[in-house]
């Protein structure tokens, strides 16, 4: 029997740019998609038709090379389109007692056209941060949206193990927000793809909505209404004194990269943080407080704004 493993996702941005080799996948998914018309009518139970309505591809990839796929994805995405270059390509690894076998023996699956966006990015407290990732296939008019390979490929290298993230600070508006245990910044991306003439598939995309949403869940339910601390109507931050930081893990004796070493993860933003939910308790557990930053544009930063050569001083 034949078994093959997730190995990386291979990325060739749109025009002739250098490709970029994404490791550190905890999950892998590519997806066909196909919708199917089946109905039953007049006279029978039964559906006696079934035919093809639609086939919306996609590719959902779990990456820890969160520097990788900020650099390549941003906030809204990267354009992938294969008229100069092969797109984006899953890469599945032959398995031969147990390990990767050699030699030109294993597959991919191509996108040649469609659009890479990170989803949301997670961590949680002494947990590796990961970012979420789905790609959207397009027909381009010649090569279909997945393209399945012969079982007779090369690798295209060895995904280097990246670096790892975790939580360090949060602070909105200049008020810090203390014993944060688990982060997520859902980027807030509504992407439309669409086609024309009753083709199953889809030729068109449409980027109509950007309103990243960032939870955050602390062990500080006193901050609630405290002196400096959150009140009832929330607080009104700008990137000037909002700061979300995330910080490198060491691979030596430090089980962290020194603070003023320019190599850690700051996010910024500016919106609105509100109070989800003020207190919650199980039994006679520890209680926690909730909060939700809904980010805006301030008419100059877009709503997220990334730095992956930060420092924590």
């Amino acid at each position: 029997m034949t078994i093959y493993t997730g190995h990386s996702l291979l990325i060739h941005p749109d025009a002739a740019g250098s490709s970029v080799l994404l490791g550190g996948l905890t999950q892998v998914d590519a997806e066909v998609g196909t919708e199917v018309n089946s109905e039953e009518t007049a006279g029978s139970p039964y559906a006696q038709n079934t035919t093809i309505r639609a086939i919306k591809p996609k590719i959902m990839v779990s990456t820890r090379d969160i520097v990788k796929a900020i650099t390549a994805c941003g906030l809204v995405g990267l354009t992938i389109k294969g008229s100069t270059n092969p797109g984006l390509e899953v890469w599945q690894a032959l398995i031969e007692n147990g390990v990767v076998k050699s030699g030109s023996v294993h597959k991919k699956i191509r996108m040649p056209e469609g659009r890479l966006m990170i989803r949301k990015i997670s961590v949680s407290h002494q947990d590796d941060a990961q970012a979420d990732m789905e790609a959207v296939a397009l027909y381009d008019g010649t090569n279909l949206p997945f393209i399945p390979s012969a079982s007779n490929l090369a690798l295209p290298g060895t995904p280097a193990d990246p670096a790892r993230y975790t939580l360090h600070s949060v602070s909105f508006g200049g008020v810090s927000i203390p014993c944060v245990q688990s982060l997520d910044i859902d980027f807030g991306l509504t992407l439309d793809s669409f086609g024309c003439d009753s083709d199953v598939w889809d030729t068109h995309l449409l980027l109509s909505k950007i309103q990243p949403v960032i939870t955050i869940n602390t062990l500080r339910p006193g901050q609630f209404l405290a002196s400096g601390g959150v009140p009832l109507f929330g607080l009104v931050g700008t990137h000037a004194n909002t700061i979300i930081k995330l910080r490198k893990r060491a691979t030596g004796a430090s089980p962290f990269v020194a603070d003023a070493t320019a190599e850690h993860i700051s996010i910024t933003t500016a919106g609105l943080l509100s109070i989800d939910k003020a207190f919650a308790a199980s039994g006679n557990k520890r209680g926690d407080i909730s909060y939700r930053i809904t980010s805006r544009f301030d008419g100059t930063n877009v709503p997220l704004v990334f730095s992956t050569t930060a420092t924590l001083s």
